[in-house]
């Protein structure tokens, strides 16, 4: 697909067509500084306006009223990027040059519209019912996050690493500050986000230009774009020595996560060469962590690596016997040092190339994907396509995968054991 990207009364506005599919998406993007007194507002505000909105009050008419439209749906999520909360709502259908006349797509759009600028609001706030209910959920949500031991050390890694920096805080906020939300304070935050949140919508697979732009021009008219400023995350070099920090809960299994800090993101030069080196490291099942600290030496259940390239974090995640503890991190390190001496094959290199490019040829055949991939980029500020990142990926040499290993340090140790 080519992105066409356009701006209608101020909102950014992009274009994936595809005529191989017979759906259409109109996916909407706000992003908004990620704040820990205001995540817990945003985390519950698409949910609530997923209940409903002025057009369709009932949750089950709403619901109905999807059905008609070709069995429409409309999902919503939640996530940080940088120093970014990102709401996206989604919405698909049945594209309309398949619906025998009935334009499903273009009553979606409307919806979307609706759902976004026309909210259910009862005494100056959201509706208390919905409200409430929503609340209550993203508080077990965040709870299941607390019980999943494996999502829990992650967490509290990138809590206790980034201390004092944005991307410490959670998407979802904290159950104190979801206690603080009423109908009427989410509504002020909601009439703020309108207000001030960068908004963007993207369109993909199979729709007419001719039809849907003038659709947002009539739903964004004489609703001025906010003037957004950029928000840049926090990089920051690792300490000379990594820092640990050690925490007991009632498990069986030990948690260990590392952190790790690069000055490579997502805008420098050695960005390819690092997603080579992610998945060399722990990015993949032939990478080292899996075949050396899981498989050959056994000292973990599970060992991976993720690298969140907009704040230069490689995060490593495993599971342990307690006792495995200085083992595991030591080896875990040595992994590290052996991509930093260049200790990795041919074959192994051309191997995390072709994954990658095998990864990126399925995002160029899915619309909503494709979405995230540009969505993405704006937010770092890059002009990339998915062919355009498999080229480079496949131009890095053993060299640049050297220098780029070479520029990751430890910051923190994290390790999750059982009680005494």
């Amino acid at each position: 697909m080519v992105m066409e990207k356009l701006s209608v009364h101020g909102y950014e506005v992009c274009l994936l067509p595809d005529t191989k599919c017979k759906t259409a998406s109109f996916i909407v993007y706000i992003c908004i500084p990620l704040q820990q007194q205001t995540a817990s507002y945003f985390s519950v505000l698409p949910a609530v306006l997923a209940r409903g909105c002025a057009a369709f009050p009932e949750t089950e008419a709403f619901h109905t009223y999807l059905e008609t439209l070709m069995g429409a749906t409309f999902t919503f999520s939640v996530t940080k990027r940088g120093a970014e909360q990102v709401l996206a709502l989604r919405f698909k259908t049945v594209a309309d040059r398949f619906a025998r006349g009935s334009a499903p797509f273009s009553k979606l759009v409307e919806l979307a519209g609706d759902v976004l600028f026309r909210p259910l609001i009862e005494n100056d706030g959201f509706r208390p019912a919905y409200t409430q209910r929503e609340k209550e959920n993203l508080k077990q949500y965040i709870a299941g996050i607390t019980n999943d031991k494996r999502k829990y050390a992650k967490y509290r890694l990138i809590e206790e690493m980034c201390a004092g920096e944005e991307y410490s805080v959670s998407a979802y906020g904290t159950p104190q500050e979801v206690d603080k939300i009423t109908p009427q304070t989410l509504l002020q935050h909601y009439r703020k986000c309108m207000q001030k949140a960068k908004i963007s919508f993207y369109v993909t697979d199979h729709f007419s230009k001719e039809t849907v732009l003038p659709l947002l021009e009539q739903m964004l008219k004489d609703r001025p774009a906010a003037a957004y400023p950029a928000c840049v995350p926090v990089i920051k070099q690792a300490p000379l020595s990594p820092r640990t920090f050690t925490e007991t809960a009632p498990v069986t299994q030990g948690k260990l996560s590392i952190g790790f800090r690069t000055l490579v993101t997502r805008s420098h030069p050695l960005f390819y060469a690092m997603m080579i080196v992610n998945s060399l490291f722990g990015g993949a099942p032939y990478s080292k962590l899996f075949t050396h600290v899981r498989e050959k030496l056994s000292l973990a259940y599970y060992a991976s690596s993720e690298y969140v390239s907009l704040k230069g974090l490689i995060l490593v995640n495993s599971g342990i016997e307690f006792e495995n503890f200085e083992l595991a991190k030591q080896e875990i390190l040595v992994q590290l040092q052996e991509l930093q001496n260049g200790h990795f094959t041919d074959e192994e290199m051309d191997f995390a190339k072709l994954d990658i490019a095998d990864s990126l040829t399925g995002v160029q055949d899915n619309g909503e994907m494709l979405s995230e991939f540009y969505a993405a980029l704006s937010a770092a500020g890059v002009a990339d396509t998915p062919a355009s990142v498999i080229q480079k990926v496949r131009a890095v040499s053993r060299q640049d995968i050297i220098d780029a290993a070479s520029s990751i340090c430890p910051d923190m140790i994290y390790f999750l054991k059982g009680e005494e």
